[in-house]
């Protein structure tokens, strides 16, 4: 009767942890518990088997799955505010205006380059609102290399011209994301606008005015600090061609022609 029993007991234990005809995989039946032989009474009963170790496996990825969609809902819950959104479009038009290139200060227009002041000034200026609307890392990446006066020079050489006025503003902010460290992206319209002339030696003034304006699209990443907003970083994602020379300025309807940004970066 005992070696029956075994031999029952044995069959069992190999019915039930062998792969099955119709695939069932191995873990997946061996869940459902493993038999046991009652040899007292010469009966066969089922228990499932307890796996402490299963278990609490289970339980850490039922926890675990929770938390991480909570996670994920509340970076989204985050997002800002209408009246936050326009805090942060404010923040980056600061930006945006000290980060334009600068017009040529009329004191100067009959120079082809600018006085060592000069320079400093703008470079100081850009720098100031850098480090006011920017985390520390932003700072350091946009200050590199900081020469506005530098550049307006190349801009004259490069095109005999003067830029004499150049303005920009906010057109648009809307939200794009939350990530999960709460930065908060968003897709920023920016209208920018430009005036230059070429400088008459002989009559001492500019002639051929010349506007041209522009629609570019950038993707910021902000973050929340000091009860305001700061910049973490920029990236341009599209620029645009002014299809109109007749239609200036960001209230005016006028054609742009947009120009996807492939490198994408700032």
């Amino acid at each position: 009767m005992v070696d029956t029993a075994r031999v029952r007991f044995d069959e069992l234990v190999a019915e039930v942890t062998n792969p099955p005809a119709h695939g069932q995989d191995f873990d997946a039946r061996l869940s459902t518990g493993l038999y046991e032989v009652d040899r007292k009474r010469g009966a066969v009963r089922a228990r499932p088997r307890r796996r402490r170790g299963v278990i609490l496996l289970a339980a850490a990825l039922i926890g675990l799955a929770a938390v991480v969609p909570a996670a994920i809902l509340g970076g989204s819950s985050s997002a800002p505010t209408p009246a936050e959104l326009r805090q942060i479009g404010a923040v980056i038009e600061r930006w945006e205006k000290a980060d334009l290139l600068p017009p040529w200060p009329p004191e100067h227009y009959a120079r082809e380059d600018l006085p060592r002041e000069v320079h400093e000034r703008m470079a100081a200026r850009r720098s100031a609102v850098a480090r006011a609307v920017g985390t520390d890392d932003f700072f350091r990446s946009a200050d590199e290399g900081n020469d506005p006066a530098a550049g307006l020079e190349s801009f004259r050489r490069a095109e005999d011209t003067i830029l004499v006025d150049s303005e920009t503003k906010v057109l648009d902010v809307s939200y794009r994301r939350t990530e999960l460290i709460g930065d908060v992206v968003v897709r920023v319209t920016v209208w920018q606008g430009e005036t230059t002339a070429f400088w008459d030696t002989d009559e001492g003034r500019l002639i051929k005015r010349h506007k041209t304006d522009g629609t570019p699209v950038y993707e910021y990443t902000v973050r929340r600090a000091d009860g305001g907003w700061r910049i973490v970083s920029v990236r341009q994602v599209e620029t645009s061609s002014d299809a109109s020379g007749a239609q200036y300025g960001p209230s005016t309807p006028h054609d742009q022609q947009p120009i996807p940004s492939h490198d994408g970066s700032l």
